[in-house]
């Protein structure tokens, strides 16, 4: 049975239709990637399915009493709550008995004998262990701890955090919830590299079925089974993976251009042999095909993107070889040493990924770079001919009050309006959009709006900080199409896999207040990285050989301990032997009774002739084990 089902429902907002007539379901276990362009419709689609909003057409099914735990890209909440109650209140079951067995524990301390309280006590915390409270607990801690959040934090009012960490906090109560389905929008916006691998291991052990908005190709190609595609008001539907469907998405469109027209030359065609034939001999004929004309079933054209990006970087002059030189530099604010002793050479043509942790130095130590951070230690010093270019992440050369045709013309006045909209346009800025106020923009629009006045200045040497946050594939795959064709050089700082397979050919990873460098792109990066960690493994590891021979040695030092320890027993026992004899010799045994003493006797010097084979053989053994003891690890 669908946990969630829709048919054939429209939704418009004044003129504009999010989409139309658009049918399908959400089976137990699916694992749904929502992707389109933005401003396509997706976040309204999830919120027609999960019940916010109201389709103008056509209806949504959810089974029995369905829970969905929806993760927003704005946080909603009580700005005094703490953080760690924030996250818990996904299981205010569990909240709720926390707070009763701590308001008991309270009690108790004040009244101890109380026999009343002590039932109550008993009572609530098998209740708590029986519906998984503790485990519960450790998970919080292991989740807050695995998004970056420090410990000393987790108690601190939601008003503390920024909006990006109020973002985490929202997607870890989710996952930590026990909704059937989990919508997700754009939950990898604020997470680095490392909670971004967590969070795909942690949806992929997930026993529940999800829908994700996101356009990081990576974490979906590792993730979803099925695509839904919102392009134009429709919605395709893809089932064969994420990867399957970046093939297919080209080859969908451009059969259903070839139909189209195959169509529309059939139409014509028939159109004509009606028109030349209708009142002639063939009227039989044409009034035949009319007929099937009129029966057939008409094709929509196939719409065209037009919004699609062309961006295109303006290419400064030529630098000299030696872009960027950087000698033990340190940086930070003040005391706070983020990153210490960093060298780097940056080369004219070098395409670098510079990864690392949230907060572990990366926006630190380009700002460094640029001057706008004070150096603690060290050197920084750009080469001659340098034109640079910077992408802040805040978009802080944005103003809410200007147009995006504003911003152009104080970028260059001299410039006719007309060329300048000409510039926008291959950036998504159509007509009206060019002369909106960018307080209105998506942050989408504003990203886009801000690489547009980026790649308008003349740079031969570009330096990014997140610029693929907010942008859709199409945009993500149009810048990386531009910095391809880019001669300059450029260093960017992204969270997006994909993007830095793509567009780079070096990584400099920030790890542990020190730069380490690796000479190819992500994933080369993660297979030097894997090599390196397993190396480390193995020089507190024994090998495979090294295994067998401390095993053997194992072996013999057991041996050599049991030869020993049977040797003294042997001993002991001739020694008990041997004091028995002597004392029959000593008068147990009548003189007169020579052939008893003789083989007495006897008795005797064999038993000092093995006790002193024993004694050496004992010392033997105990030098052998002293050696083996020195060869043991």
């Amino acid at each position: 049975m669908s946990l969630i089902s829709a048919e054939s429902i429209t939704k418009r907002f004044g003129d504009k239709t999010a989409f139309e007539r658009v049918s399908l379901s959400i089976e137990p276990g699916d694992r749904i990637a929502l992707v389109g362009r933005n401003g396509a419709g997706k976040t309204t689609l999830l919120e027609t399915l999960a019940g916010d909003v109201t389709p103008d057409e056509g209806a949504v099914y959810r089974s029995g009493k369905l829970r969905i735990d929806f993760v927003k890209q704005i946080v909603e909440a009580d700005a005094n709550q703490s953080l760690r109650d924030f996250v818990e209140s996904a299981r205010v079951n569990l909240q709720k008995l926390s707070a009763s067995v701590i308001s008991v524990t309270e009690e108790l301390a004040l009244d101890p004998e109380n026999t009343a309280l002590l039932k109550r006590y008993e009572v609530l915390s098998h209740r708590f262990d029986a519906e998984g409270g503790l485990e519960f607990e450790d998970d919080v801690n292991i989740s807050l701890a695995a998004f970056g959040f420090a410990k000393e934090r987790w108690g601190a009012p939601l008003k503390s955090f920024s909006g990006g960490e109020k973002n985490r906090a929202a997607l870890l109560r989710a996952l930590l919830g026990t909704g059937e389905v989990l919508f997700l929008d754009e939950p990898t916006n604020h997470l680095d590299i490392d909670s971004t691998e967590w969070l795909e291991k942690r949806l992929l052990n997930l026993n529940r079925a999800f829908v994700i908005v996101s356009h990081d190709r990576m974490f979906l190609s590792n993730l979803v089974n099925v695509i839904w595609d919102v392009s134009f008001g429709t919605m395709d539907v893809y089932h064969e993976g994420f990867e399957t469907y970046l093939r297919e998405r080209s080859v969908r469109w451009e059969q259903r251009r070839i139909q189209y027209q195959r169509q529309r030359a059939h139409i014509e065609k028939t159109e004509d042999f009606i028109r030349k034939n209708l009142a002639g001999q063939k009227t039989k004929q044409a009034q035949s095909r009319r007929k099937q004309l009129a029966k057939l079933q008409r094709l929509e054209a196939p719409k065209v993107d037009d919004n699609s990006p062309g961006m295109a970087i303006a290419a400064g002059g030529r630098s000299f070889a030696h872009v960027l030189t950087v000698t033990k530099l340190s940086t930070g604010y003040g005391d706070s040493v983020l990153l210490k002793d960093v060298n780097l050479d940056v080369y004219r043509g070098d395409r670098i990924g510079l990864i690392g942790k949230n907060g572990s130095g990366k926006s630190t130590l380009i700002k460094t770079f640029l001057g706008e951070l004070p150096q603690l230690a060290g050197e920084c010093r750009f080469g001659r001919n340098v034109e640079i270019g910077y992408f802040d992440q805040t978009l802080s050369e944005l103003d809410g009050r200007l147009t995006a045709l504003e911003h152009m013309v104080e970028l260059d006045p001299t410039t006719k309006d007309e060329a300048l909209r000409s510039y926008l346009a291959r950036y998504g800025f159509y007509g009206e959009e060019t002369v909106k106020p960018v307080s209105v923009f998506s942050g989408g629009e504003k990203t886009k709006l801000s690489l547009a006045l980026l790649m308008y200045r003349p740079t031969n040497l570009l330096i990014f900080d997140e610029p693929t946050n907010h942008l859709d594939i199409e945009s993500r795959e149009a810048l990386e199409t531009a910095l391809k064709s880019y001669d300059g050089a450029y260093i960017v700082i992204s969270h997006d896999r994909y993007f830095l397979d793509r567009a780079t050919e070096k990584t400099l990873s920030v790890e542990n207040g020190s730069i380490y460098e690796y000479a190819g792109p992500y994933s080369y990066y993660v297979r030097k990285r894997a090599e390196r960690d397993q190396a480390l493994v193995s020089k507190s590891t024994p090998k495979k050989n090294d295994y067998r021979s401390f095993k053997e040695l194992s072996r013999k030092k057991t041996a050599t301990q049991k030869k020993i320890q049977t040797t003294i027993t042997q001993i002991g026992e001739l020694e008990k032997e041997l004091e028995q004899i002597e004392e029959s010799l000593r008068g147990a045994i009548p003189s007169s009774d020579w052939e008893l003493l003789t083989e007495t006797s006897a008795r005797k010097t064999i038993i000092e002739q093995t006790l002193l084979e024993l004694y050496q053989e004992q010392e033997d053994l105990k030098t052998e084990l002293e050696l083996l003891l020195e060869e043991s690890p």
